[in-house]
């Protein structure tokens, strides 16, 4: 079974760049500006965005989906009368050709655990780390972050028991695999599986026939990310609004939500600056430990952080639905927002104007620390002095293949529209 956009599986890189926008290679062009015929910060406006983003599929920093969503924000931002650059950065990556587990009686759903060592075997699987010399050896990795510790661990023990390929399993809400990776390519074959396949790896492994394991593909040493750079506004104070673009998988829920409110925002901000000067900066390379943001603040193109006023990150999960299990033991949607991301601050004079803004939604704004550690681009930010406020955390279908535009809806994504809105709106009044 090859991967594909079309089964929520990894894009490989033998798709075509449907959809692509002409990436510009210079920028500061503006282009006239575009009349909206709702308010950006409407509900079904800002849906439409997010199943826009959700339509190119796994979204990886390098692979022809990553350079649509990149092309496509490039050409928003100009019609919506920003001056606009398009920033190129490298990256060292893999381009997958295909990745598959077929079991004796059928396929496995699977993401392969980055970076990938390609590798292809038919053999019988095991669970017996004593008896894996030449299998395909699973381990069953422990819930919650703990799983994440333990991946590195794993793959070098698959590589001491002489394992031909390793499939790690991760339990998630969604009993879907759980995206994750390293920074140096796997001593194995690697694939990641979920829960919900234990008990079918378990009765393969108690029988002697093969399983059919495919992890194809190759390094690319150069490969290309895109940064997007709107501005908006000669004069005044110095806004920055963020969000990371690339992801493993589809992530309408993890990234959808932030790239829908970066549009209605710039949006926002070209009908009225508010007396500002407005920086939208559109960061792949997330996935790759926030490659494309490190390559930004390392440049000159990145303000001096006392030049900035506040700066708004978009990150994960922003505006997503609690999913709870139907008769089936399958995940239903429900009509209430998850509450699992959070919002956090290095401004503990926001804390209040935070706290009355975002009200009348889930979040409840706090100042990041040891017990509030904050992560990815967000905690770039804020150990880079900018006066930051923004969100991360996890949904229910986080970094899993299930991560659709349905993980979010129109009433999600309105409330915190506003709520941004009216925050920003404060700190420049």
């Amino acid at each position: 079974m090859k991967t594909g956009s079309s089964d929520g599986l990894p894009m490989t890189r033998r798709e075509t760049f449907a959809g692509v926008v002409g990436l510009s290679l210079v920028g500061c062009m503006s282009a006239p500006v575009i009349e909206q015929t709702s308010s950006p910060l409407d509900g079904e406006a800002l849906y439409e965005d997010l199943q826009r983003y959700a339509s190119f599929g796994p979204k990886r920093t390098g692979s022809p989906a990553d350079h649509a969503v990149s092309g496509w924000l490039e050409a928003e931002a100009r019609l919506s009368g920003a001056i606009v650059e398009a920033s190129p950065f490298r990256v060292r990556q893999f381009m997958l050709d295909e990745a598959a587990l077929d079991l004796p009686d059928g396929p496995v759903l699977i993401y392969p655990y980055w970076f990938p060592r390609a590798g292809e075997v038919a053999a019988p699987v095991t669970f017996d780390r004593t008896n894996a010399a030449g299998r395909v050896l699973v381990i069953d990795l422990p819930p919650g972050l703990g799983a994440l510790r333990a991946m590195p661990r794993s793959v070098l023990q698959a590589q001491s028991s002489g394992a031909a390929a390793l499939v790690l399993i991760t339990h998630t809400p969604s009993g879907q695999p759980f995206a994750h990776g390293q920074t140096e390519p796997c001593a194995v074959p690697t694939l990641i599986a979920g829960g919900r396949d234990l008990t079918r790896l378990r009765t393969a492994a108690s029988s002697s026939e093969p399983c059919r394991f495919v992890l194809r593909g190759s390094i690319l040493e150069q490969a290309t990310g895109w940064n997007v750079l709107a501005r908006i506004g000669r004069s005044g104070p110095q806004v920055v609004v963020s969000t990371p673009t690339s992801a493993w998988t589809t992530s309408g829920g993890e990234r959808g939500p932030g790239v829908a409110l970066w549009l209605a925002l710039m949006r926002r901000a070209a009908a009225d600056p508010r007396g500002a000067r407005w920086l939208f900066t559109a960061f792949s390379g997330h996935e790759l430990d926030g490659a494309g943001s490190r390559a930004f603040l390392n440049s000159d193109l990145a303000p001096v952080p006392s030049d900035v006023a506040v700066w708004c990150h978009l990150g994960a999960s922003i505006a997503t639905r609690r999913f709870e299990p139907g008769p089936d033991g399958l995940l239903q949607p429900t009509d209430r927002p998850s509450t699992d991301a959070s919002l956090l601050t290095n401004r503990s004079a926001w804390l209040p104007g935070l706290a009355s803004a975002f009200a009348p939604t889930v979040f409840d704004p706090a100042i990041s620390g040891p017990d509030r550690p904050a992560r990815g681009e967000l905690q770039l930010y804020f150990g880079a002095g900018y006066p930051t406020f923004g969100f991360e955390g996890p949904h229910d279908f986080f970094h899993t293949p299930g991560d659709t535009a349905a993980t979010s809806g129109p009433d999600l994504l309105e409330p915190i529209a506003m709520a941004l809105d009216r925050f920003l709106s404060e700190r420049l009044g």
